[in-house]
């Protein structure tokens, strides 16, 4: 729902940099990567898990840290609740 929200798609340049890390341990990397840049099968594997990066990257930029002060009992019996 997020990634629909925030019109996120999986960009193209990360989508190559992630098949080339996961390309670079084989005896042909460029082979492999023009392999999986190729087939829409192999693409569908990868572009899911740039873009839950991308989406994780936009929530940690927007979101916004709140701290309260609480004492050690507080926070002990908000745990065991």
């Amino acid at each position: 729902q997020y990634v629909e929200e925030n019109s996120l798609k999986a960009d193209p340049e990360r989508v190559r940099r992630r098949v080339e890390e996961m390309s670079a341990g084989y005896e042909n990397p460029k082979e492999i990567v023009e392999t999986y840049l190729t087939n829409p099968q192999f693409l569908s594997q990868i572009e899911p898990i740039v873009l839950e990066d991308q989406a994780i990257e936009l929530l940690v930029s927007n979101g916004k840290e709140k701290m309260k002060k609480v004492s050690f009992k507080e926070y002990m019996n908000k745990e065991n609740k």
